[in-house]
């Protein structure tokens, strides 16, 4: 649920390359002119979910 600005922030230029192409198949259009109305109601209710993953701590001395 990213902004045009968030996307090109996050992504790059390559997003606009990939934007253009998915519009350019009417079925896509199509598609997605129903989908963002739905989706823009739904903004409010969203929250963020941040997840971290790591590598344990390996313990050289540790002979077990």
């Amino acid at each position: 649920m990213k902004t045009p600005r968030g996307f090109l922030a996050d992504d790059g230029a390559h997003c606009v390359a990939v934007m253009a192409r998915s519009m350019t198949r009417t079925v896509n259009r199509r598609k997605m002119m129903w989908l963002m109305p739905r989706m823009a109601r739904a903004v409010p209710d969203l929250g963020y979910v941040l997840a971290m993953g790591g590598r344990p701590v390996v313990d050289d001395k540790d002979p077990a």
